[in-house]
């Protein structure tokens, strides 16, 4: 007996060094760790067996009891998924964690993404060096939960060879498998392809800064949709609820409607989602932004159903209706007096004239287009006129008015290039000439420039659609807007003997000219009234004695001569010196601007007052809008509707963009709006609120307020 014991000894002493790779059974892998509620361990496979291993396959394995469930890396609206440190670890880099499909699990309102009973996590390991020995060291946080949820932490420890027998592997090799079958495609537009993805606004804002909305997602599959689900990941704080599908009738393309919340204003427009579609055990992933829908609106909201080419045509139209707002109007009226005085001019003149003006105009908003394209891709905020909530191009503006305005005196010219002249071979500088190419050009810019306070019908609408899409989308909508403008010129251009069917000039021109020389003045001088009212009438008076010493230093230009230089350098430094951001702003003005009727506009308040069913009218308006004040002056503030509201106890509440305001600018992009003025109505029939056109009348607003009200 004694020596069968010394036989069997010697046998197992032997064994490890004749057949190494019978001991590398206990580490493929891990112990188990148990508690009341799971088990897990690690466990290593290699499905591409060869002689140097430079990445292994591992798996992490959960085992559930009945009733208890852990998350996916997105969990839902509670929990959170299995987290390891591999910091300890040895001879590994690049760690590539693999999440299988979850199940949706649902208890009320609360909607999670988790796994119960098994699950395997794949993850792929980079081995830095296979002669040297791999020591995984695991520590691993959970959360496991049924009725409650109990957080577990442990350490798992695995030392597996670069070198694994197949055979002994090949229970793990078919575990791991199937998980892996569960690991979602990325990207396979041959499967399922995206459409689009646009954002419904949310309805308001509540007390505690969350707000709801929707996603509306399409999907078309090359096979028959059966039971879709679909997983969205985005921003922190934004939480999506269970997907409502609407598959067509021959089951190909799928219309999804996301319910989701926001916390701390976090909007998701523009912002990039991770979505996971899944059907019948096949899963794909996509990356995709956010855009705007147009579901609760009526009249200003681009909506997906519009194609490019009708927005296009809105665009079109919008810049047309420009050249009757009454910012561009002291611009048109010159205009109409140069086509006047171009009767008798021959037809190449006249086309290359009205040419130069349209291609001032064009280009213009073309360069528009360029630095809001860029401005969005920086992340800055994006919209028509929000220029003028900047000093700087205030107080650029008022310069360039007060120089338009002394060359219409005969005070100043503006002049072309040398080079230019040299090119074209006219004198396009001249006063005298006919062919001031230069002149035209810079008329057509400097109309642009001044529309950009005004907003038209039809614009709203065409420069939301755009800043809501892709940079070439914005550039080509922009040009198509700077055509519309620049339509009644480009006729001139076609047609050029429709100027010798104009009225003839006379001295009366020269003297309604310098009547709109001084339109132009004014023009500056509200200008300045604006900038006392964003920061202190001292900013104002600072510009005024720089634009009067600019103006003395052009008159007496020749008599001065080369000190012109001189002053004019240092005009441009003390206008810098009036620099808003050296003196605070100015509350008292802004107090000023309420009145009795008008509150100011929080948007939180505006679910508090639905849930009171109380109707409510909005006004979004700002000091540099023109079309606002004029929406003000002749409806809004106008007896007629002061008094409806004050009868029909109807709030009203009125927001101030005259300066910066991200509280304002996220509300107006919710409903697709990227300029003022703006104008909703809310009420127990519409809670979700509708937009009014940017030009409102009287009757379109009360017959509003009564459809809204009970």
């Amino acid at each position: 007996m004694v020596r069968i014991l010394q036989l069997i000894a010697k046998v197992a002493f032997i064994l490890p060094f004749v057949f190494p790779r019978l001991g590398l059974a206990e580490e493929v892998s891990s112990n188990w760790i148990n508690t009341d509620h799971t088990s897990v361990r690690l466990f290593v496979t290699n499905l591409e067996p060869k002689k140097n291993i430079k990445k292994l396959l591992v798996g992490l394995h959960f085992k559930l009891k009945d009733g208890w469930k852990i998350y996916w890396r997105s969990p839902g609206d509670a929990g959170y998924p299995p987290k390891i440190n591999w910091n300890q670890s040895e001879n590994i880099s690049n760690i590539d964690f693999k999440w299988p499909i979850p199940s949706r699990f649902s208890i009320s309102d609360i909607e999670t993404l988790g796994y119960k009973s098994e699950v395997v996590f794949p993850i792929y390991l980079n081995i830095k060096d296979n002669t040297k020995n791999t020591l995984l060291r695991a520590d691993l946080n959970y959360l496991a939960c049924n009725k409650v949820c109990i957080p577990y932490a442990t350490k798992l420890f695995l030392n597996p060879s670069t070198e694994i027998a197949r055979d002994i592997l090949t229970l793990n090799n078919k575990l791991i498998t199937k998980y892996l079958a569960q690991i979602p495609i990325i990207d396979n537009n041959s499967l399922f392809k995206l459409k689009s993805i646009k954002y419904t606004r949310a309805i308001s804002e509540t007390v505690n800064t969350i707000q709801k909305g929707s996603l509306l997602i399409k999907f078309q599959s090359s096979r028959p949709f059966k039971n879709p689900d679909l997983l969205i990941e985005g921003p922190e704080l934004t939480f999506f609820g269970k997907p409502n599908f609407d598959i067509s009738k021959n089951k190909l393309l799928t219309t999804i409607m996301v319910p989701f919340t926001e916390e701390d204003n976090t909007s998701l427009i523009n912002k990039n989602l991770q979505l996971t579609l899944i059907d019948n055990g096949i899963a794909v992933e996509t990356n995709s932004v956010v855009r705007v829908s147009n579901t609760l609106s009526n009249n200003s909201i681009p909506n997906a159903s519009y194609s490019l080419y009708f927005i296009l045509l809105i665009a079109l139209l919008g810049g047309l209706i420009l050249n009757l707002m009454p910012c561009v109007l002291p611009v048109i009226i010159l205009k109409i007096f140069s086509i006047m005085s171009q009767g008798g001019s021959k037809n190449i003149v006249v086309r290359k004239n009205f040419f130069a003006n349209a291609l001032g105009i064009i280009i213009s908003f073309l360069i528009i287009g360029i630095i809001l394209s860029l401005l969005k891709l920086a992340g800055s905020t994006v919209g028509w006129g929000i220029q003028f909530q900047h000093p700087w191009f205030i107080v650029g503006l008022c310069i360039i008015i007060v120089v338009f305005s002394l060359n219409i005196f005969g005070i100043f010219e503006i002049r072309s290039p040398e080079w230019v002249n040299r090119r074209t071979g006219l004198n396009l500088s001249s006063q005298n000439s006919q062919e001031n190419f230069s002149a035209n050009f810079f008329n057509g810019a400097f109309a642009t420039l001044l529309a950009t306070p005004c907003s038209a019908p039809f614009l709203g609408t065409a420069v939301g659609f755009a800043l809501a899409g892709e940079t070439w989308e914005i550039l080509l909508i922009f040009i198509a807007l700077g055509i519309g403008m620049a339509l009644p010129y480009l006729v001139f251009c076609v047609f050029p003997a429709l100027a010798r069917k104009m009225p003839k000039p006379g001295n009366w021109m020269q003297i309604v000219k310098k009547i709109l020389g001084l339109v132009l003045i004014a023009t500056a001088l509200w200008l300045l009234n604006i900038l006392a009212s964003q920061h202190s009438p001292m900013i104002s008076i600072l510009v005024f004695l720089s634009l009067v010493l600019l103006s003395i230093v052009l008159i007496l230009r020749n008599k001065i001569g080369k000190l012109s230089g001189i002053i004019y350098i240092l005009i441009l430094i003390i206008a810098p010196m009036s620099s808003p951001y050296i003196l605070e702003k100015s509350e008292k003005i802004n107090e000023v601007k309420q009145n009795t009727i008008w509150k100011k506009f929080i948007v939180k308040d505006i679910e508090k007052l639905i849930f009171e069913e109380k109707t409510i009218l909005i006004d979004i308006t700002a000091d540099w809008c023109i079309t606002c004040q004029v929406n003000k002056i002749g409806v809004l503030d106008s007896d007629e509707i002061q008094n409806y509201i004050k009868d029909n106890k109807i709030v009203a509440l009125r927001g101030d963009w005259t300066n910066q305001d991200s509280q304002i600018t996220n509300y107006l992009q919710k409903f697709g709006r990227y300029g003022i003025p703006f104008n909703a109505v809310y009420g127990p029939k519409i809670p979700n609120g509708i937009a009014l056109p940017e030009l409102l009348t009287k009757e379109s607003v009360i017959k509003l307020l009564q459809g809204a009200s009970k």
